[in-house]
């Protein structure tokens, strides 16, 4: 009884600790009347030029605008070809270090039928790279071009991930980095 508990406390904490953590932030123009402007449209141009990895990565770029539309749906926008707002996003993908400065360990051990032992000590540094993602999505005012809200969105991803992993990380960071418009 008590091993299945802690066996099922470990997969818990596991699950918990694997699930990808985005890291937010948002600027943008207070005196802009976010509550009654919600019709919106792509902008295109500023969408290929500024776009990173989703000009050349036609499914990659599906994923984003959708999963960008439905939650500004699910949220009371509207896309129509009459916009007060025109939203693009890019998505770009750099790698990085992470360095920890101090490890320390100690190990037991014992051999064969108790003949063979040993305890064993360790210390040093350690450095990981990984791949990270980054997210931003902009929204400018139509009238004046100005830009008006701009969300950012980091995490680790993988190079080589399945479709469905890449469509779940699409997921948490879109969500993330468009909820927080939500809450200001």
């Amino acid at each position: 009884m008590r091993g299945r508990l802690l066996l099922s406390v470990c997969i818990l904490l596991s699950l918990l600790f694997s699930c990808a953590k985005v890291q937010v932030s948002q600027d943008y123009d207070p005196s802009y009347p976010f509550n009654t402007e919600r019709i919106y449209a792509w902008n295109e141009e500023l969408q290929e030029k500024d776009g990173g990895l989703l000009v050349k990565d036609d499914l990659l770029r599906k994923r984003f605008v959708d999963d960008i539309n439905t939650i500004l749906a699910q949220n009371g926008y509207q896309q129509n070809k009459q916009p007060t707002i025109l939203v693009s996003c890019s998505f770009t993908v750099t790698s990085k270090f992470q360095s920890e400065p101090f490890n320390s360990g100690i190990r037991f051990g014992y051999g064969t039928y108790g003949r063979h032992g040993g305890i064993g000590f360790g210390s040093g540094s350690s450095l990981r790279q990984y791949n990270q993602g980054k997210l931003t999505i902009n929204f400018h005012a139509k009238q004046s071009g100005l830009l008006v809200w701009k969300g950012t969105g980091t995490m680790e991803v993988s190079t080589h991930a399945k479709p469905d992993q890449v469509s779940r990380d699409v997921n948490a960071m879109v969500s993330a980095v468009v909820e927080q418009m939500f809450t200001q």
